[in-house]
This record gives C-alpha cells, structure tokens and sequence, in this order.
C-alpha cells in the first residue's frame, strides 16, 4: 500500500509514485465501500441511540448538546449514503437496528467509546481513496467524532457528581 509520508531528496519533498495493478485498485476500491457500508450503519445506529439518548434525561442542557450531535451524525449518515450510491451505482447500504440503551449513563459510556472507534475508522478508511471529497467527507466526520467523544466525557463527568 503506498506509504503516505513524504520523502526529502536534495532539499525538496516528493511522495513516491506507486503504480498498482487493477486487482489491487479493485481491492482497494472493494474495501472503500465495504467500510462506508459499515459507516454507514454505525451512523444510523448513533442517530437512533442517540434519540433515545435525549428522551432518557430531563437536563435541558444535555438534551441540547445530544440532540445536536445527533444532527452532526444524520448530516454523516447523509454524505456517507451519497458516496456509497456514487460509488455502487446507486444501491444503498445494508441496515441493521441497534440495541437502545436503558440507562442514560451506560448509554453516555457506550457512546463515548464507539465515538472514539468511529473517528480512528474514518481515519483510517480515509486512506482507501485518493478522491479528495471522499477524504474530506471521512476526515471531517473524524473530527467531528473526536468532537463528540469530548462531549460526551463531559456529560459522563458531570453526571456521576
């Protein structure tokens, strides 16, 4: 796989050239849309836990915060959608329905770290693909992953006093 990181040569920097053979490009392609397929759900499944989520506490403040991670997350599950029909011609990913949570802070804690998982698989995932906007769908949702984490651990936090 080609090796990101620059190389310095009489004091300027170039990235190798790689040349890939079309079953590794096919492979490389296969495992894009296999990941968004998988993003895809992981956003849904954030979407509908983080519904319950809001409808579990009765802090206003926490209600807000949630509700707009939860836009955060319809506005991935969004793009995520439209690169994968782009990239399927047309068809839509699998869905599968996620366990709600009981209680608020189990669901805080859970969330926390499946925030934690999403933001890495997107970095990662974002390796997959040389399309600039593909890269900056999935290193923009990274970010705003990390983003909720923190968000998150702050709920978390506050909620044990």
């Amino acid at each position: 796989m080609f090796d990101p990181v620059p190389y310095r040569y009489d004091g300027h920097w170039y990235a190798p050239v790689v040349y890939a053979t079309r079953s590794e490009v096919q492979a490389t392609n296969e495992h894009l849309i296999a990941n968004l397929a998988k993003a895809i759900d992981a956003e849904n499944h954030a979407i509908q836990i983080y519904e319950r989520l809001a409808q579990l506490t009765n802090d206003q403040d926490y209600k807000q915060i949630i509700l707009a991670i939860r836009s955060d997350e319809v506005g991935h599950f969004r793009n995520f959608s439209q690169i994968y029909a782009t990239l399927t011609g047309g068809q839509q990913a699998p869905l599968t329905n996620p366990q709600l949570p009981a209680n608020f802070l189990d669901g805080i804690e859970e969330s926390i770290r499946d925030e934690l998982d999403d933001s890495k698989f997107y970095q990662d995932t974002s390796l997959f693909t040389t399309d600039p906007t593909i890269n900056r769908a999935l290193l923009y949702a990274s970010n705003d992953e990390a983003r909720h984490a923190t968000w998150f651990s702050y709920i978390w936090n506050k909620s044990r006093r």
